[in-house]
């Protein structure tokens, strides 16, 4: 299967490596990417936490917190971080799960869910607060059933239809499609995380 990222999902990756470069992190790492999720307000990420009962408020509180606890450095001198074994490992078990469940494209669904399961800092303040990986799933399957979507990208357009409760005028265009490979200008910056299937993001 090809490795294609939707454009709100390529906008999370390229914001947390952003992040992680402005704070002078040596990482990249799984907090950048949730905080990133998060500040998508209007997204889907942002609002499967919401249908579950979670507060996304007081989750963004504790990334932010857990973010000014990271190692950094500052000058001229500072490197270009490097990714996280938790980030390798979340945007793999997001690919996975996109391909589990017949879907073409990894989605910001699949990199909140992926987050929730893996077993570090981001992983721990998703599920203190009730968000784990088996309830975030289950309403966004149940919320796909229910309006007879279908497996697809989806997350550039569900946002919105969360907030209305209608999935009705859910369309996709091209432009929801995005490959991730068109941002390796940001992403070469940590790592050279590159899409491969031998545990290279």
């Amino acid at each position: 299967m090809t490795e294609q990222f939707t454009s709100k999902a390529q906008e999370a990756v390229s914001s947390a490596v952003q992040s992680a470069q402005a704070a002078g992190n040596p990482q990249v790492d799984s907090l950048h990417l949730l905080e990133a999720l998060l500040e998508q307000g209007e997204g889907i990420a942002y609002s499967l936490l919401q249908a579950i009962g979670a507060n996304p408020q007081q989750i963004g509180a504790r990334t932010r917190n857990a973010l000014v606890a990271l190692p950094s450095t500052s000058g001229s001198s500072v490197a270009q971080p490097q990714t996280s074994r938790g980030l390798i490992q979340v945007i793999n078990d997001a690919r996975k799960r996109a391909e589990a469940k017949g879907d073409a494209y990894v989605s910001t669904e699949h990199l909140l869910i992926a987050l929730a399961a893996n077993d570090d800092s981001a992983g721990e303040i998703l599920r203190e607060n009730g968000a784990t990986a088996e309830r975030l799933q289950k309403a966004l399957d149940e919320l796909l059933v229910l309006q007879g979507f279908g497996h697809v990208a989806r997350d550039d357009s569900l946002g919105q239809a969360f907030h209305d409760c209608s999935l009705t005028n859910a369309g996709l265009t091209d432009e929801n499609r995005i490959v991730l490979g068109s941002t390796r200008e940001h992403l070469d910056h940590a790592a050279n995380l590159a899409i491969t299937t031998n545990h290279r993001v």
